[in-house]
């Protein structure tokens, strides 16, 4: 089953995204920047590393 894609920012706490071949479970999201100014966002997981990436960039996701 695939899920929905949508803008990393629009992502929330308890959604499950697909990284890195596997769906995780999103324990909670910040808002941060990079050196540039861009806006992004850091997910991080019940289990595994965080994820930092751009707000706008496109994630899977199952709600």
């Amino acid at each position: 089953m695939r899920g929905s894609r949508i803008m990393a920012l629009r992502v929330r706490s308890g959604d499950l995204v697909w990284v890195q071949k596997e769906w995780r479970q999103v324990r909670c999201v910040r808002d941060d920047r990079f050196a540039t100014g861009t806006a992004a966002v850091v997910l991080i997981f019940r289990r595994g590393a965080p994820w930092r990436l751009r707000a706008a960039d496109v994630v899977e996701v199952r709600r």
